[in-house]
């Protein structure tokens, strides 16, 4: 299937922070040096020509406390 990432409905780009990766069956999301900035709605779509699928679920990322 065609596999695309969002974030607060935003289509996400990959980067130099910002992998996707899909290996057969599993689809990874790997973002790095997060801030606070990049809460949101986080959801996957993924299509092929029986439907599409998605999932969504809130993620906060919080400041560290040492």
């Amino acid at each position: 299937p065609e596999v695309k990432w969002f974030r607060d409905d935003k289509e996400l780009a990959p980067s130099f922070k910002v992998k996707m990766v899909k290996a057969k069956e599993v689809v990874t999301l790997t973002i790095s040096g997060v801030t606070e900035k990049m809460s949101g709605v986080y959801k996957v779509v993924a299509t092929n020509k029986v439907g599409t699928a998605e999932h969504s679920a809130p993620v906060t990322v919080r400041g560290m406390y040492v």
